[in-house]
């Protein structure tokens, strides 16, 4: 019987991560959906334990978000720089002034 719970547990677990990593993307609270599909499934631990939780499921959202804009945004912008010269480099100084208000 231990076993069935856990694995059910388990499996609330994947689900919160799962709705946080699309919840994420969207331009509205991934925490409050975190709370509201925690109400439901009604994850059997410690507040301690869900806080934590909580921020560690955000925490690693947050750093895929970061890496993926990285990848697809700054990397390409510095590789093209690096490889131009100076005028590109200033392309890349005005994407990078543009973008200092969303990384705020």
């Amino acid at each position: 019987m231990q076993t069935a719970q856990f694995i059910i547990e388990l499996l609330k677990a994947v689900f919160l991560g799962i709705v946080e990593g699309i919840t994420e993307w969207l331009p509205i609270s991934s925490t409050g959906h975190l709370i509201l599909v925690n109400e439901f499934l009604n994850l059997r631990q410690s507040k301690d334990f869900i806080d934590m939780f909580n921020i560690v499921i955000q925490l690693g959202a947050i750093l895929a978000v970061m890496v993926i804009y990285f990848i697809f945004g700054i990397r390409p912008l510095l590789l093209t720089s690096l490889r131009s010269g100076a005028r590109e480099s200033t392309t890349m100084l005005q994407f990078l002034m543009r973008q200092r208000n969303w990384c705020v």
